[in-house]
């Protein structure tokens, strides 16, 4: 039954610089971590350049499905006020879109919310730094954008 009193919580899972030992991570500190999860369907994980860089996840379309992978990240259990300071960080709904997916969290699978990237932010350059590991702790190789069309 809904109490006004407890704050309403979710889940968000994320795969960049909000997870541990990273620099937003200091937003989820009051956060509740269940673990560490998967995507359960596959993405994209591209990043802004080689090395530590902004990771962005983009949902698998006709031209870059060749690119997709499962994303590895962390389940965190967010209160609204978290929630909004994400959303301010992510600049959803204007930059990143948050949406809901399924999330491969101690074999079970669970519904949380990731911040997506359109691909229309990407397909008019020439040069992608893809993370084909699906883990933001892993490098980036250069793809070419020619070698999608």
């Amino acid at each position: 039954m809904f109490n006004p009193l407890t704050p309403n919580t979710m889940k968000v899972f994320v795969y960049g610089t909000l997870r541990k030992e990273l620099g937003n991570h200091y937003l989820l500190q009051d956060s509740v971590y269940l673990g560490t999860g998967s995507t359960l369907d596959n993405f994209v994980m591209l990043e802004s350049s080689i090395g530590r860089s902004i990771p962005y996840v983009v949902k698998v379309n006709q031209t870059n499905k060749v690119l997709s992978t499962i994303v590895e990240g962390e389940v965190y259990e967010v209160d609204d006020l978290t929630l909004a300071n994400l959303d301010r960080l992510e600049g959803h709904p204007g930059w990143y879109k948050r949406e809901y997916i399924d999330v491969v969290l101690d074999d079970e699978i669970v519904k949380a919310m990731i911040y997506l990237m359109p691909w229309s932010e990407f397909k008019h350059r020439n040069v992608l730094y893809v993370n084909a590991s699906g883990d933001f702790f892993q490098a980036p190789i250069e793809v070419p954008m020619a070698q999608l069309v």
